[in-house]
Formats: C-alpha cells, structure tokens, sequence
C-alpha cells in the first residue's frame, strides 16, 4: 500500500468473473485516492480484458517460431520478387545470411538450368492461381546448384490485396542426384557406360 501512495500500478492478470465463471486476462491499472489534505484513503482500479489481444500476440510468437525454427527454407518477397525476409532454413540451404538478401531480388538464386520459358510459365501460373508448387534448381551463395522442391503461395492483407508472396522449399539435391544413379544403373552398361538394352527398347518404342 506505501507503494500505491506515491504510483500507479500497472498488472495483467487472470480474472474469474462470478457472474458466469468466465475466466478473461486483464490489464489493470491501479492509482491511489486521496483526500483534500493529500492522505492516501484508498485505491482505485480500472481493468480493460485483453485476452483477445494476448491470444493474438501468441498466435504471433507461435507463427514466428515456426518462421524461425523449421528445417525448410522460407522466403517472403514484394509483388516485384524482392526479398522482404528469409529464415534460418533459407541460410542454411542456401548459404546466404538475412543480412546478404535483404531487398534484393530472388532472381539473384537463379541457376542456368531453367529457361526463360520456365520463369513464365512460373509467373502466370502464380498470378493467375495464386500458387505455384515444383522442382527448381538454384544457385547458392559459393556456387553450386542445389535442387529445391518449391510451393510459392500469395498473401493477401485483410482487405483482400494482394502484398506478399511467400515461398517454402527443401532441399531435394541428395534425392536427385540417388535418383540419376539409378537411372544410369537401369539405363547403362556399368562397365562400359554404354547404353543398355533396356534404354536401345525404349528409345526404339519412343
């Protein structure tokens, strides 16, 4: 109570109101009273229920723990393909830190191995879908390519426009590089590395 008399006090806390038994997170705030000779004669307190606004801030710590923490790489971009924000998953496949990326466009992961045909296709189908989910190779940072299984998906702000959009990849490299081996295993003599039977039937049924 001295410590009311000479400030406010500002708590969240748990409240259980008796008329239905709801329970409801509340910001109060609490002032001393006092009377004309400035004596301290009670307190007065004032509550606001806030627990839609704290289920939204955990909603929002949630979100950016995932953001933070999945294995897969994400990368959010403006409607011009520049990067806003990446995740630690980004980094990791791609070598690139938050700090190398920031502002720059997603075109600077571009490998040879798609064509310009390829990145229109990619365009139309996102801005007439509003989604896009593939294989794509990209460069990293030191060079090498790295083979991505990519879903790219729009997002739009409460009124419906269209702002963002948000890409999720993993790395599938190790997956096409076992799948290649099989295929030269089925399709090629492993001594000689010359075709096979089975690739001369499928090339003359083709």
């Amino acid at each position: 109570f001295s410590l009311l008399a000479s400030m406010k006090i500002v708590n969240e806390e748990w409240v259980r109101f008796a008329s239905d038994g709801r329970k409801a997170m509340m910001e109060t705030t609490k002032v001393p009273m006092r009377d004309a000779r400035g004596k301290v004669i009670g307190v007065l307190g004032v509550g606001h229920d806030i627990t839609k606004r704290k289920a939204y801030e955990r909603a929002l710590e949630l979100s950016a723990s995932v953001f933070n923490n999945t294995q897969e790489g994400i990368m959010i971009t403006d409607l011009n393909g520049n990067i806003v924000d990446v995740n630690l998953g980004f980094s990791r496949i791609t070598g690139y830190s938050k700090e190398d990326v920031i502002g720059q466009n997603a075109s600077l992961l571009h490998s040879e191995k798609q064509g310009k045909d390829f990145y229109e296709q990619f365009w139309t189908c996102l801005k007439s879908e509003g989604q896009w989910s593939g294989e794509i190779w990209n460069r990293t940072k030191d060079g090498p390519l790295v083979a991505e299984h990519l879903s790219i998906n729009s997002l739009k702000n409460a009124y419906g426009d269209l702002e963002h959009y948000i890409g999720v990849f993993s790395d599938i490299t190790f997956a096409k590089e076992h799948e290649a081996e099989l295929q030269a295993l089925a399709n090629f003599d492993s001594l000689t590395k010359l075709p096979n039977r089975r690739l001369l039937d499928d090339r003359l049924s083709q």
